[in-house]
């Protein structure tokens, strides 16, 4: 049964000598003793530090990033696909580099690249088609399925491997080195007509 909370009684001397002030005599052990004896709830054992293992459950990513990326978004992005290139050059100002790739240029943030089709009709702007992040600390391709169960292994017997996962509006895929069990990067690509 948990009791009430009991007000802790001690002498003054006890007091005194706790909190750093007074005569500095200590109270006897009776006093001590008297204030404490009440039934106490058993508490459980914290395991030592060399107990702890970490489980096989744990993720270098939290759920909720695998979670929005099923959703279309990647987390920490400046921008979303379908925002427009000047929104993302408003809000974090110039790159730090661009290139060509596969029919476009992208635009490098830190970790986060994002792609812009070189053909975009004139009416929408530069449209970001395609949002990239780049892992600091790397999952391993068992975590990315444990949490999108639907991603399929895509292995093209080239450089890397792909994990895919397809809505109707955009695709997910994280990209790995051949014989390696690391994600390196994960893109979010729009399925937009261009």
């Amino acid at each position: 049964m948990i009791q009430p909370y009991k007000k802790l009684v001690l002498s003054v001397a006890a007091t005194g000598t706790i909190f750093g002030m007074g005569t500095g005599l200590a109270a006897s052990a009776a006093d001590v003793h008297a204030g404490t004896n009440t039934p106490h709830q058993a508490i459980a054992p914290v395991p030592a530090a060399d107990e702890i293992v970490m489980s096989e459950e744990e993720s270098v990513m939290p759920a909720s990033f695998y979670s929005d990326l099923q959703q279309g978004k990647v987390p920490g992005a400046v921008v979303q696909i379908g925002s427009d290139l000047s929104g993302l050059t408003a809000k974090a100002g110039d790159p730090e580099a661009e290139y060509d790739f596969e029919g476009g240029i992208r635009h490098v943030y830190g970790n986060y690249e994002y792609g812009v089709p070189y053909m975009a009709p004139e009416s929408d702007g530069e449209p970001v088609t395609t949002v990239t992040y780049h892992f600091k600390e790397k999952p391993t391709v068992e975590e990315v399925l444990r949490h999108i169960e639907s991603a399929e292994k895509v292995e093209d017997g080239m450089d890397f491997n792909y994990l895919w996962y397809i809505a109707e509006d955009y695709e997910v895929f994280f990209e790995y080195q051949a014989g390696s069990d690391k994600i390196d990067n994960v893109t979010v690509k729009g399925n937009f007509d261009y």
